[in-house]
């Protein structure tokens, strides 16, 4: 502004110049012209300067407004006049910088922009151009959180939503998963346990944006998936094997440049892990991603597999329910039955009321009243004694009861009374009435009057008396006896027959016997010999099928006897049945017991001079001959040419002849005069005076069993000599199957101190300190051992004196022949000196884990992990170390031959000390002592070696270049 103030006073001094030097002109010409002219060429001069005036005050207006506007931060539209060219020049210049720091910041983190007019190696162009890249920094930043939060939500709500099972699921989780990271191929590995070994399952396979099947099963410490499980950590391999793919995961053909296993992690649990595959390095924001994404599938995968157990135990119970709503069918179905069978008997009820309704109108209807004298009587009755009703009043007593106390007791307790009355008719016939006695009570509820109901049953009790004559010995029969009507309707069954079917007389009474008995087992052709007997009025026997009112089944001998009136017509039938189903199934069982000796047997026949008389197939098959080449021949074919002469075989024919049976193992030769083994028996076989007729010999091929007998004779008794052998060298304790001790050998009792009275009876526990009976290994061995499966390991006990002992071997369930379990034993040696310098060398190593660094590696050579101490001081993180040869960090001798002799003279457990150098990215080189250690599995093998690192304080310092 000053600058614009000094520039405007200039102009002013030339203005006044202007106008001075007008005057001065103008006077000239004044004094040389004439006033006229000079008047003029004034007035000219005047205009002119004021012109000149005028627009160099409007320059200075416009240039005034233009930097007012630039400096309270408004970017002029219209630009500033073309005058003034330098400060012009600048002031344009100005504009444009400012427009363009403007757009700058509208496109702030665009790495697109690019500077036209302002020096990006100025200073506002370089702060502006570090603001961009901070900026582009902080989006990037932002973009990767919101990818990781926007992944975390994505398999948050696709794990909350999809119930699936656990296979379906771990591909849904895999094929997001390679999608969403953007990788190329995908595992799932999902951890099982099986007689308590741990192994990874692949449960989900997924390649090139295709579902793979490929089945496969990897134990723990088997390769790197193996590895994961073990060591429960993150494997980020960038150098990769050509062969890799085929050896080890599984996934493809395709060889890829970055293999990352993520193991799925809940409280340090592992239930599985995933393996991607990527042509393309993963970024560490991804790697961040997949651990915390991890954590969510494992617990997932946890509620998984605890789901599949509830479903399995759900559909066990559905099926449960499913039975339960068959079952309660099969009720509703007998319930609609017994219904229908109700209403049925209600049907026959109101047909029996009609029917007695019918007979009340053809019975005789007495009146009495209440002391005992007849007040009317009907015509039925005055027909069938044959006295009117007067004569009948006379006569009150005639119809009623012997015991009219009994009536009376009856009536007035409002029951009816039912007799049978025995009179004589004014003809002086007996009549037998069947006499009903019914109280009717007045309004007050007192008995009134007694209705008698009398129905004339002389014909059916003379009947009765014809039956109870010849009931009179079928009912002091064991057999069954029926009589029927000559139209097969029964009419009478004994009590034999009640005892055999469980019928009576009221169940059996008008109904042909066949309808009732005969079920759907029943003889078909035995029924057509029956019928056609019957037909035909002829005596007929046969043995028949039939069931009792239970539905079981029962056989009877039945003989059936037609009985003819005085016309010589069938007036009834008389059955009688003899129970002969004990015989039947003796006969029965004898026969099948027959057929299945005959074929699972040998069987051959001889009569009592040895000949040979019958053979079976089995026995054909055993000495390899034809039948025609056995039958007819002595017994002597079949035995050693040594043994024919023998006393032992005149003995034994002539014990078969006397009818003594012999039962054991017989050394015999088949046709190629082979040794066989037969056991079996002789039997003879007696006539009904006790003379034996012939013989029987049933008999089984024990060749291989007598071979495999004298084998295992053999084997038993050195596995006898080594069961004794091992008795004195190692450590054994029995226990009975409730886990408790009943024996232990002399070697674990001098070992441990104890007397064996001290451990009778009791517990596994009263081997442990307190401490560890309480720990969950011992409750798991215990389980694992009542499920069958044995356990190895080390076990920790106690000595009678309180001392630590130490023992390494196995539990052993001893089974019995039928699969249960009988006892346990533990077989064992104390190894308590060498648990307590491992338990030393243990603690050693973790002093000097926590003092000095100290790194695993492989037998050949690789890092597998290293202490924290190490990470810290050389600033190694665990992706940059793991698996990379020890020679990418340390300068030495670490060649193949080399590390082959460290682990050689490790072997010999022997330790091994080096030299080795470390250069820091400073430049710096640190020297160390390198001690090598090895750490070996219970196969004594090397699985580890330990480079413990010890600093000798050289630093030297690269000379720089």
């Amino acid at each position: 502004m000053k600058k614009f103030k000094l520039l405007g006073r200039k102009v002013l001094v030339l203005i006044i110049a202007i106008v001075l030097s007008t005057c001065i002109s103008a006077a000239s010409l004044h004094i040389l012209n004439n006033t006229l002219v000079s008047t003029v060429f004034l007035a000219i001069s005047l205009l002119a300067t004021l012109w000149l005036v005028n627009e160099i005050a409007n320059k200075l207006i416009n240039l005034k407004e233009f930097s007012a506007q630039i400096d309270s931060g408004v970017i002029p539209v219209q630009k500033v006049s073309e005058s003034f060219s330098q400060i012009t020049f600048h002031i344009q210049s100005m504009h444009f910088k400012m427009q363009e720091v403007i757009d700058f910041v509208k496109s702030l983190g665009n790495e697109t922009f690019q500077f036209k007019h302002l020096d990006v190696n100025g200073p506002i162009g370089s702060t502006l151009v570090a603001l961009s890249e901070n900026q582009i920094k902080i989006n990037e930043e932002e973009k990767r959180r919101s990818w990781q939060n926007e992944g975390l939500a994505k398999f948050s709500e696709l794990l909350r939503t999809d119930d699936k099972d656990l296979k379906e699921l771990s591909f849904i989780i895999l094929s997001n998963m390679v999608k969403y990271v953007g990788v190329n191929q995908g595992a799932f590995f999902v951890q099982y346990e099986e007689e308590n070994e741990r192994f990874f399952e692949l449960s989900a396979c997924y390649a090139y944006d295709r579902k793979k099947f490929i089945e496969n099963r990897i134990k723990e410490g088997q390769g790197l998936i193996g590895q994961v499980m073990l060591e429960k950590e993150i494997i980020f391999l960038t150098d990769i094997p050509d062969d890799y793919i085929n050896i080890t995961s599984g996934l493809g053909e395709a060889t890829p440049n970055n293999i990352i296993i993520v193991p799925l992690l809940v409280n340090d649990i592992c239930y599985g892990a995933i393996e991607l595959a990527s042509f393309e390095i993963l970024p560490p924001y991804k790697v961040e991603f997949l651990k915390e994404v991890a954590e969510v599938v494992a617990s997932t995968v946890s509620s998984a597999k605890i789901n599949q157990h509830t479903k399995n135990l759900l559909a066990k119970s559905q099926q449960m329910s499913e039975e339960l709503r068959s079952q309660e069918e099969e009720m509703r179905h007998h319930m609609e039955k017994l219904q229908s069978t109700q209403e049925e008997l209600q049907r026959g009820k109101i047909e029996i009321d009609g029917l007695f309704s019918a007979i009340n109108s053809s019975q005789g209807l007495v009146e009495f009243d209440t002391k005992g004298n007849i007040i009317t009587a009907n015509e039925s009755i005055n027909n069938i004694i044959g006295l009117s009703t007067d004569e009948l009043r006379n006569r009150s007593s005639l119809l009623l009861p012997n015991h009219i106390e009994n009536l009376w007791a009856s009536v007035e307790g409002g029951e009816n009374y039912e007799c049978e009355l025995e009179i004589k008719s004014k003809s002086g016939k007996v009549v037998w009435l069947n006499a009903n006695y019914s109280g009717v009570k007045d309004a007050s509820g007192n008995l009134s009057k007694i209705l008698v109901l009398l129905l004339n049953i002389t014909a059916r009790k003379e009947k009765e008396k014809e039956f109870e004559r010849l009931s009179l010995v079928a009912d002091n029969t064991n057999n069954s006896v029926i009589i029927t009507n000559a139209e097969g309707l029964v009419e009478y069954v004994n009590p034999g027959f009640t005892r055999l079917t469980k019928y009576t007389l009221d169940d059996m009474f008008g109904k042909k016997p066949g309808d009732v008995l005969q079920g759907k087992n029943t003889d078909k052709d035995t029924l057509a010999r029956i019928r056609k007997k019957l037909e035909s009025e002829e005596s007929l026997y046969e043995e028949i099928l039939n069931y009792d009112k239970e539905g079981n089944s029962y056989w009877v001998s039945m003989a059936i006897n037609p009985v003819k009136n005085e016309n010589g017509e069938v007036d009834k039938y008389i059955s009688v049945q003899a129970d002969i189903t004990e015989t039947k199934i003796s006969a029965l069982d004898y026969k099948n017991k027959l057929e299945a000796i005959n074929r699972s047997n040998a069987v051959i026949e001889f009569d009592i001079n040895g000949n040979i008389i019958e053979v079976n197939d089995n026995f054909l098959k055993i000495v390899n001959y034809k039948r025609e080449e056995l039958i007819g021949k002595h017994h002597e074919i079949l035995i050693p040419k040594e043994d024919i002469n023998s006393p032992e075989y005149k003995q034994l024919w002539a014990d078969l002849k006397s009818g003594k049976f012999i039962n054991r193992e017989f050394r015999r030769i088949n046709r190629d005069k082979e040794e066989i083994w037969m056991r079996g028996v002789y039997n003879p076989l007696l006539d009904i005076e006790g003379k034996t007729v012939k013989i029987i010999k049933y008999a089984t091929d024990v060749t291989k069993e007598k071979e495999l007998h004298i084998q295992t004779e053999n084997q038993r008794k050195e596995l006898s000599s080594h069961l004794e052998t091992l008795n004195k060298t190692i450590a054994i304790l029995e226990f009975d199957k409730d886990a408790k001790i009943i024996n232990a050998n002399k070697v674990y009792l001098d070992i441990s101190g104890y007397d064996l009275s001290d451990l009778l009876g009791k517990g596994y526990e009263v081997l442990l300190t307190s401490e560890e009976s309480k720990k969950p290994q011992n409750e798991m061995m215990w389980s694992n051992l009542m499920e069958g499966h044995f356990f190895t390991g080390q076990f920790k006990q106690q000595s009678k004196e309180g001392k630590n002992l130490w023992l390494l071997g196995t539990f052993n369930p001893v089974m019995s022949t039928n699969g249960e379990i009988e006892s346990f034993k533990m077989f064992a040696q104390f190894n308590t000196l060498e648990k307590e310098r491992e338990i030393n060398n243990t603690q050693l190593l973790g002093a000097f884990k926590n003092t000095v660094p100290v790194i695993e590696l492989t037998p050949e050579g690789k890092c597998a992990k290293a202490n924290q101490i190490f990470h810290n001081d050389f600033g190694i993180s665990k992706l940059e170390l793991r698996n990379r040869p020890i020679s990418d960090f340390f300068k030495t001798d670490f060649s193949v031959a080399h590390m082959n002799n460290i682990v050689k003279k490790n072997e010999r457990d022997q330790v091994v000390e080096d030299i080795i150098s470390h250069v820091s990215q400073e430049g710096n080189i640190r020297i160390f002592r390198a001690v090598f250690h090895p750490i070996k599995n219970s196969g004594n093998d090397i699985t580890r070696i330990l480079m413990i690192l010890i600093d000798k304080e050289m630093i030297v310092k690269i000379a720089a270049k």
